[in-house]
């Protein structure tokens, strides 16, 4: 009997470890994807000068990158170049441009040639060169804005970055950025950034979740429609041009930027003198098509603090589309869900806050074809100064 006792107590410190280091795997497991969906790696330039390829990397992440190695590879039918090149741990922190020069020897600048950036995370971001003949390989769908400028250059960038974690719920999430101008009299600029991240749950037929990074974009303006609202010198990043957008108060274009903001613009908001935007960069999971005619986002901070508003219209391969004119998105396809800001609920709060919530769209339709999806979405930081 003392032998039993023994050997159960000795089964049960074991299974009590076994369950503490599975548990310690699991925060590992989540910590690591938690960081691997933070990088935000995008090659925006290449150039070939000889044998040596300079590429610019931008990371649009929360977190620190490290390029581990470069995939040169000649496109079809040149099938001369296929090669991996080592970069150790080039250290490409949030925000910033990293330059790199890597030698590559028996490269030709009259050639076209793919570059993929590998991390150590296993993200990849991609760019075809020459840059004209770049295009969108996340998920078949290249989605772009057009600006018109007086410049003379050519550039377009395709990146890719692509992870996956599977326990029940598959995790998956695409970076794609496109920056193309050409050049004569006027210039043409598209730009198409996807940083979304896919989340499908196998629960009985349920509709897929979508979800994305949100940006936020705001017109000035009072009660008559002039601009009155406080100006922005607060953002230095280059904002995201949407042009082609019906219903706005002044102009057909957004400008938008990263999620945050300053109290001096919540608070015009709040007084109808600014009137807010969001996009919400998101991928169609499903199997079919849909259509997103209606919907509505939410961030709250604390319960008591709301911004809220209606679905404003959808931006689908490079034009802009309202309610009433919804389009039939195809299976894979990236969108952009553009929502409208209607109202503010703002109690007393000191500075330096953080909105969280998501946002929700819908066919509208009655009967077996209702369709609707939540897109889970960054949350929105207010400062309370630059």
């Amino acid at each position: 009997m003392i032998v039993l006792i023994v050997e159960a107590v000795a089964f049960q410190t074991s299974m009590v470890a076994v369950n503490r280091d599975w548990q310690q795997d699991i925060a590992a497991s989540n910590e690591y994807a938690r960081q691997r969906l933070g990088e935000g790696l995008v090659i925006s330039n290449a150039t070939i000068s000889g044998e040596i390829v300079t590429l610019t990397f931008k990371n649009m992440g929360s977190v620190v990158a490290y390029v581990h190695h470069v995939w040169v590879l000649s496109v079809p039918p040149d099938s001369s170049i296929h090669e991996s090149f080592p970069l150790g741990s080039l250290v490409v922190p949030p925000g910033t441009l990293v330059r790199h020069d890597l030698p590559v020897p028996a490269i030709d600048s009259t050639k076209t040639y793919d570059f993929k950036a590998v991390t150590t995370r296993g993200n990849i971001a991609q760019i075809r060169y020459p840059l004209a003949s770049a295009s969108s390989t996340s998920m078949g769908t290249t989605i772009s804005t057009t600006t018109e400028t007086t410049i003379s250059t050519t550039v377009s960038t395709t990146i890719s970055t692509t992870t996956s974690i599977t326990s029940n719920t598959t995790v998956s999430t695409t970076t794609s950025t496109t920056i193309y101008t050409t050049t004569s009299m006027t210039t043409s600029t598209t730009i198409s950034t996807t940083i979304s991240t896919t989340i499908t749950t196998n629960m009985g037929g349920m509709p897929d979740m979508i979800s994305g990074t949100l940006m936020i974009a705001y017109q000035a303006k009072d009660a008559q429609g002039y601009n009155s609202g406080p100006s922005d010198s607060c953002h230095q990043e280059t904002p995201m041009p949407f042009t082609g957008i019906s219903g706005l108060q002044t102009g057909s274009t957004l400008y938008f930027l990263n999620p945050w903001l300053t109290n001096t613009v919540l608070t015009s908001a709040y007084n109808s003198h600014t009137t807010m935007y969001y996009l919400v960069n998101a991928t169609n999971t499903k199997s079919t098509s849909i259509v997103a005619s209606a919907g509505t986002i939410d961030l709250t901070w604390y319960g008591s603090n709301h911004i809220t508003g209606p679905l404003f219209g959808v931006y689908y391969q490079g034009q802009f589309y309202t309610l009433g004119s919804a389009p039939t998105i195809a299976s894979g396809s990236q969108f952009y869900a553009i929502f409208k800001i209607d109202r503010i609920a703002e109690s007393s709060f000191p500075g330096n806050v953080f909105f969280i919530g998501s946002a929700a769209i819908t066919n509208n339709v009655k009967g077996t074809t209702y369709y609707s999806a939540q897109l889970a979405i960054d949350g929105l930081w207010v400062r309370s100064t630059c």
